[in-house]
């Protein structure tokens, strides 16, 4: 069992959620969503562990309505729940009628607590004539149940790791828009966190972090051992939770964008450009459109213009999330070797190039980090609100870092800050780094040899002739949160 670290926030928001339900009681509803591996059952079951209350928690497989009900009705004869003795030999007709005789007898010292997990797969999937996501009857269904239950001492969860389907619960046009009285997102853990499951610090953290994007199961994996040393124990297994839970995440969220997914695979085997996803892919036009925001819109795919004072469209692509980018570039591809028992042999080879994959992989989450110490005031990053990187269109000059007040580029733009990343194993950044940043600049509009600069390195500093504003690895790992 992974041992349960952070999650402090939304253990309080639930626990308020409780509260309030207590204080007037009137039903509250509140929906959990987050990626497939994050945690969100297992919040859900820390929380009722603490709550000595009434409960029942469903979780949904994609069944049939009828089967789903079925075996809805068998889980709320089984719970602690004060209407238990009513599901007895029931035939639900929907779910409005489910939650109903669920709900019933609920009182306000100790609320019924139901959560149904996946609540997605609860639901038809549903379209308008423009092909356009619809409405579903079950999202009907709980929208006339709680017309019921918000006069009742009952808290309804639903759960979903269908995240654009998760989020469009809950918009205008949708049964349950303004119904939810709380609606959480559970974000895989931080780099911080991930310190704490593995009691690593520093760089050492932030590559765990790379390889496993902060899911919990999978961070667990890695407490002990070197990257090659998971790999070979882990690529020997194929059922093992490091090869299937990237496949599972993308199977439930692209069960059949045969584009999207093809995209997605193009981008995280490294291609970062429009014209090299259409040449990797094949597809262009609208249909290549569709994809990256759909991809855009699932938060895999993340994207970003050069920053500075020119205008650019040359937009680059990632894979928005460390665990899946790992596993698109390392794991995808043997995923052949691994069913036949001999992906192991691959360990050292991605161990390797692991080296130099951490150096463009640790970009972002090095971003992130400036602008949260930023925010808490340090001055040595000259103001900046926000982060990103520049370069050309031939890709002759590359900045690492460029500090500012917005995100998008062009003649508004206030440049705080330039600076380079060395994520290096050995060597600390040095003179000819800041030398080689300086000749960059020089190219680069909104800056010039005056601009401020920053420079983090994972192995210290060397010899700097110029005043920089040196960050190590402790304080990028330090500026996460840990709750």
């Amino acid at each position: 069992m992974p041992r349960f670290v952070g999650r402090g926030r939304e253990l309080r928001a639930l626990q308020s959620e409780l509260d309030e339900c207590r204080q007037t009681g009137e039903g509250r509803l509140v929906t959990i969503r987050g990626r497939r591996q994050v945690g969100k059952s297992a919040l859900a079951e820390r929380w009722l562990e603490g709550y000595d209350g009434p409960s029942v928690f469903f979780e949904a497989h994609g069944y049939t309505e009828t089967r789903e009900l079925g075996r809805f009705r068998d889980a709320l004869a089984a719970s602690s729940l004060p209407s238990a003795a009513q599901a007895s030999g029931v035939t639900f007709s929907d779910w409005q009628a489910a939650l109903v005789t669920a709900a019933a007898n609920a009182t306000r010292e100790r609320p019924s607590v139901i959560v149904l997990d996946e609540f997605p797969d609860l639901c038809d999937k549903v379209r308008d004539d423009a092909g356009n996501p619809a409405p579903s009857p079950q999202e009907g269904a709980v929208r006339e149940a709680w017309r019921e239950l918000r006069k009742l001492p009952v808290i309804v969860v639903l759960i979903g790791s269908d995240l654009s389907m998760m989020t469009r619960l809950t918009t205008y046009g949708f049964p349950l828009f303004q119904r939810p009285t709380r609606q959480l997102v559970v974000e895989p853990l931080s780099p911080l966190e991930v310190s704490q499951i593995t009691g690593w610090g520093g760089d050492a953290a932030i590559d765990a972090y790379l390889v496993t994007g902060g899911f919990p199961k999978i961070v667990d994996l890695w407490r002990a051992g070197s990257l090659e040393s998971l790999l070979r124990r882990e690529l020997a297994d194929p059922s093992s939770e490091f090869v299937t839970a990237a496949a599972r995440i993308l199977d439930g969220e692209l069960p059949a964008a045969t584009a999207a997914r093809t995209v997605l695979s193009v981008i995280g085997a490294g291609e970062r450009t429009h014209k090299g996803i259409v040449v990797g892919t094949g597809i262009e036009g609208k249909n290549l459109g569709y994809s990256l925001r759909a991809l855009a819109d699932k938060g895999m795919v993340a994207s970003a213009l050069p920053l500075s004072t020119a205008g650019s469209d040359a937009r680059r692509y990632r894979v928005a999330d460390p665990y899946l980018r790992f596993w698109l570039r390392f794991i995808e591809p043997i995923r052949g070797e691994i069913g036949r028992g001999i992906g192991a042999t691959s360990a050292g080879r991605i161990a390797r190039a692991f080296q130099d994959y951490s150096g463009i992989a640790v970009e972002p989450i090095v971003r992130s980090a400036l602008e949260r110490m930023a925010a808490a005031g340090d001055d040595r990053l000259n103001g900046a609100r926000t982060f990103g990187g520049f370069w050309t269109r031939d890709n002759q000059v590359e900045i690492d870092l460029v500090g500012a007040d917005r995100e998008e580029p062009g003649d508004k733009v206030q440049i705080a800050c330039v600076g380079t990343i060395k994520w290096r194993s050995a060597k600390p950044l040095d003179g000819s780094d800041i030398a080689a940043l300086e000749a960059s600049t020089l190219r680069m509009a909104g800056a010039d040899l005056h601009t401020p600069v920053v420079a983090v390195s994972r192995r210290g500093f060397g010899r700097i002739a110029r005043p920089v504003a040196e960050v190590t690895a402790e304080e990028i790992l330090s500026a996460f949160p840990a709750d």
